[in-house]
């Protein structure tokens, strides 16, 4: 999941034949314990733009890591059209119940340092997004890997709009090219408008 489990995309309940969602997300992800304490847990943050398409439920993206020290973050590098990036992931498939209340999603995450092989080729679970609260700043998305000590991730998002949606857009699209990612669309620019991603219509996260 995104970076480990680390990407977040909102899947809504919009119809919309090619509808496509371009967002901003950053995730703390909490490793597995080593003992019976919390403060034996390690953690890792990451900061990310994700592509996703609502009619194939399947995302592309690419990010950075930022380590698990609150002293140590430096986002200064994360832009939307980057120098570099640490990451980039795809998912090959997504299963969802009935209620849209959680899904099965399968994700491959590579190392922009070794690109040859996956660093991540995995499945792991998202639920539907705790709204606490009026603004989408108060949203977080939740996701684990489903097994004994799996990690597992809270994140947020932020829907893209104006210079960094068609930034992202286009950093995203090379990225899916220049690394042959095995899409199941076409790519759409989602930049022209803003749509309505309320509460009241978002189901589950990707």
């Amino acid at each position: 999941m995104q970076l480990f489990p680390m990407l977040f995309a909102s899947l809504s309940a919009l119809a919309v034949a090619d509808a496509q969602l371009l967002f901003h997300g950053t995730s703390v992800m909490i490793k597995p314990l080593k003992g019976r304490y919390p403060s034996n847990a390690k953690y890792e943050t990451a900061n990310f733009y994700c592509y996703f398409s609502l009619e194939h439920l399947q995302y592309v993206s690419f990010g950075w890591f930022l380590g698990g020290n609150p002293e140590d973050i430096d986002h200064s590098k994360c832009h939307a059209r980057p120098e570099s990036y640490d990451w980039w992931e795809y998912s090959t498939s997504a299963n969802c119940t009935s209620d849209g209340k959680q899904c099965r999603v399968h994700a491959m995450n590579f190392l922009t340092e070794h690109p040859s092989e996956p660093f991540i080729d995995d499945e792991y679970v998202v639920l539907q997004p705790f709204a606490i609260g009026h603004s989408a700043s108060e949203t977080l998305y939740v996701s684990y890997f489903d097994r004994p000590g799996g990690a597992h991730a809270v994140g947020s998002r932020k829907i893209l709009e104006g210079k960094e949606c068609s930034d992202a857009f286009k950093t995203i699209k090379t990225v899916a090219e220049e690394k042959n990612v095995p899409l199941g669309f076409n790519f759409t620019n989602p930049c022209g408008g803003t749509m309505n991603m309320g509460t009241s219509s978002q189901k589950i996260l990707l």
